[in-house]
């Protein structure tokens, strides 16, 4: 059996299953699954199976390698490394390159370089939504820039 599959769900609840061993492809209302969080077996066509798993967000999250920076708030002038371990429209997802204290509902600044040089320094308010170990950080960006 192969590994399992993330599938995004879109605001309107489908989602697209592809098999892996045919490439054969179904949409689903993905509804019904919203409050399962442990992997769904799927039966295909061709009688393999396989394991999907679904991510319900607003905006598919990009993996991403970025270098840069965040600081707790208020005002804070101590400034930690960071890598930028995937990014959406919404949020972003680090890992702390140093013991943190950081809880669900801190606020953060954020600055880091995106992939190309074209690009000029991102500098963002974020709130943390997650704290997974081995210094894994999830946040969301706020309104407030």
């Amino acid at each position: 059996m192969v590994e399992t599959r993330k599938v995004h769900i879109g605001k309107d609840d489908m989602a697209l299953l592809e098999c892996p061993y045919c490439q054969a492809s179904r949409i689903v209302d993905a509804a019904r699954f919203r409050n399962r969080e442990d992997a769904l077996k799927v039966k295909c066509i061709c009688r393999k199976t396989f394991s999907v798993s679904f991510e319900w967000r607003e905006s598919l999250r990009k993996a991403t390698y970025f270098e840069g920076y965040y600081s707790k708030l208020p005002a804070t002038k101590e400034w930690h490394r960071m890598l930028v371990k995937d990014i959406s429209e919404t949020g972003i997802g680090l890992t702390t390159l140093t013991e943190h204290n950081l809880r669900e509902g801190d606020k953060v600044k954020v600055k880091f370089m995106k992939g190309d040089r074209k690009t000029s320094e991102i500098e963002k308010t974020a709130i943390v939504r997650r704290v997974i170990k081995d210094n894994y950080v999830g946040y969301e960006f706020s309104d407030a820039a």
